[in-house]
């Protein structure tokens, strides 16, 4: 088996939908959002050995819109990946200019 050199993690929120984008996606909604960390958390937990032993070079997290989370989600996202970070030459995050303020 090879090893894992790179994550990517699909957001699947967005605040509506672009009549372009083919990727799986629901309109942002908070209680889906506490569903689907817990599930990320559990998938990650069945690679934990594999994600341990390797060297992560790249961490890209896209959507969806991950922009859309609030900053206290994109926290928790980030400290659910943060055992992944250490020696990453690229941690990338897709973002709606938007978006983009002092706080995010």
């Amino acid at each position: 088996m090879s090893q894992i050199k790179s994550i990517y993690v699909h957001v699947p929120f967005c605040r509506s939908f672009c009549h372009f984008c083919d990727f799986k996606r629901s309109v942002y909604n908070e209680g889906l959002f506490e569903q689907w960390l817990a599930a990320l958390s559990k998938e990650i937990s069945c690679y934990q050995d594999e994600l341990n032993s390797t060297s992560i070079e790249t961490l890209y997290i896209g959507g969806g819109t991950p922009s859309c989370l609030s900053n206290g989600q994109l926290h928790q996202l980030l400290t659910l990946l943060q055992p992944f970070s250490h020696g990453l030459k690229e941690y990338t995050i897709e973002a709606n200019p938007q978006d983009i303020n002092d706080d995010f």
